[in-house]
């Protein structure tokens, strides 16, 4: 049977992990979700896959409308060729809207902590990780979380299908706006 996510689209994703097991996980979740998954097992491959598909994204719209190739990009920390946070940087050198998460089983602070000394805007997922886990982050269900705290109703968002950065933009916003009034 095929689902989407709680906004009603349907995700690709690229997925780059050395663990031939969490990489059938992955399939295994994430496809029979109707998500399409490209897996590469290095660093090295992940960026190739990423820059040919930006590539393509980018030659094929002849538009300014900014799209990405991914919905997400989830990368194994310490695997082969390149790291995870390698890779990263990369990536968001070349397109700095695309979500990228980080995936380890080292503590999820140091991750935190090394993204914001290197000013990289990634989301980290602590290993070992359920598959809702897995799905509540890719279906920003934290994101919807935090809006419904604030009474604000979340359907007619979920029916926009924004994007996971419109909707981080959102509550940004949002934040920004109770810090300026506490002041």
């Amino acid at each position: 049977m095929v689902t989407e996510n709680e906004s009603g689209q349907l995700l690709n994703i690229l997925i780059a992990e050395d663990d031939p097991d969490i990489s059938k996980m992955y399939s295994i979740i994430l496809e029979e979700r109707g998500h399409k998954v490209t897996l590469t097992d290095n660093g090295e491959d992940c960026l190739i896959a990423y820059n040919n598909e930006f590539k393509n994204v980018r030659d094929s719209r002849k538009t300014t409308v900014r799209v990405q190739p991914f919905d997400a990009v989830i990368l194994d920390h310490k695997m082969p060729k390149m790291k995870g946070f390698e890779v990263a940087k990369e990536i968001i050198s070349i397109n700095p809207h695309q979500r990228i998460i980080i995936a380890s089983a080292y503590n999820k602070d140091i991750f935190n902590e090394a993204a914001e000394f290197f000013e990289l805007p990634i989301e980290t997922l602590q290993k070992p990780f359920s598959g809702k886990m897995l799905l509540d982050m890719l279906n920003d269900t934290t994101l919807y979380d935090k809006l419904k705290k604030r009474l604000i109703e979340v359907e007619p968002l979920k029916k926009a299908q924004l994007r996971h950065e419109q909707l981080k933009a959102i509550i940004d916003l949002l934040e920004k706006e109770d810090q300026d009034k506490q002041k």
